[in-house]
């Protein structure tokens, strides 16, 4: 028996979870119609630099539809140039 499922959501997983376990011979393909690519950006700035940072994020991401992502502000205790040695804001 072959399955293909429309939509990896919860939904989606959970049944075909539970029809592999009905019918472990089954062959159960589970295809996600509205994927969207997603990326990280990772970036280490100054206090200083943070809103105009922020603000050129938004304004480049920003297309007004799902996906659009999330932006998350961390605190770093310290950053350390290996190379150099320096650190803080030397450092970035």
């Amino acid at each position: 028996m072959r399955i293909a499922v429309l939509g990896g959501g919860p939904g989606g997983l959970y049944f075909s979870i539970l029809m592999k376990k009905a019918n472990p011979a089954a062959d159960i393909t589970v295809c996600e119609r509205n994927f969207l690519p997603k990326i990280k950006v990772e970036v280490a700035i100054d206090d200083s630099k943070c809103e105009e940072v922020i603000e050129v994020i938004i304004r480049v991401a920003n297309t007004g539809k799902i996906g659009d992502g999330k932006i998350f502000l961390l605190d770093l205790s310290e950053v350390i140039r290996i190379r150099t040695g320096e650190k803080g804001s030397d450092a970035l």
